[in-house]
């Protein structure tokens, strides 16, 4: 078994390239929203941390979850403190700054981390990352543990039927699956079955290929 991941940057368990790696990925949006002009490509760290998570949450799920309900708890307890921290900052400088109207019931859908399903805006459009990242729990969650040793091939024709459905405007299911975006978390899945297995085995293969298939139709 590899080293876990942990919240304890101290910890030895910790893997620590994942923090360099989101490093590079928070600094190159920074550099996108100061200076687009000069990183036009920035807007990549988006998708990196796209392929982190994969990473991560399949690690999560397999080590250390024992039900959805579970895994759920664990995400909202790891990102809501932070994240209504944040939110309230955010609140605070946009009151400062006025107009008022219409801030305080905006700030109030952004509470739940998931104002689009009431069809309103974030707080901030910095938000809408999280939209995304609580699609892909809810998805990969439900399918690791309904299909847990079926997970690899459920998952690959999802993406597959995502990019299809994308190619063929089918809008709900393209909306429901975040089309976009799939492949970054498959292929950051595919990272770590192969870091947990030492080897490119079958299934990271199939999650190589299915990122790569559905990134070209979609992209």
């Amino acid at each position: 078994m590899g080293p876990l991941v942990t919240d304890d940057f101290h910890s030895p368990d910790r893997i620590k390239v994942l923090d360099a790696f989101r490093a590079i990925a928070i600094l190159c949006v920074m550099a996108f929203h100061y200076r687009g002009d000069a990183f036009a490509n920035g807007w990549l760290g988006v998708e990196f941390f796209f392929i982190i998570s994969g990473f991560v949450i399949f690690l999560t799920l397999e080590r250390h979850c024992r039900s959805f309900a579970d895994f759920i708890a664990r995400r909202l307890a790891r990102l809501y403190p932070t994240y209504l921290i944040c939110a309230g900052l955010t609140f605070a400088a946009l009151w400062l700054d006025g107009p008022h109207t219409g801030l305080p019931k905006l700030f109030g859908a952004s509470l739940i981390m998931l104002p689009p399903f009431l069809h309103m805006g974030w707080i901030d459009d910095a938000y809408w990352t999280l939209f995304i990242e609580w699609k892909f729990y809810v998805t990969v969650g439900l399918i690791y543990f309904i299909a847990p040793k079926r997970f690899v091939l459920f998952w690959c024709l999802l993406t597959v039927i995502a990019a299809m459905a994308a190619q063929w405007r089918f809008g709900t299911a393209y909306a429901l699956a975040s089309a976009p975006f799939l492949p970054f978390f498959s292929y950051g899945i595919g990272c770590y079955l192969q870091y947990r297995d030492k080897k490119i085995a079958r299934d990271s293969l199939m999650l190589f290929a299915t990122a790569g298939i559905s990134y070209a139709l979609i992209w």
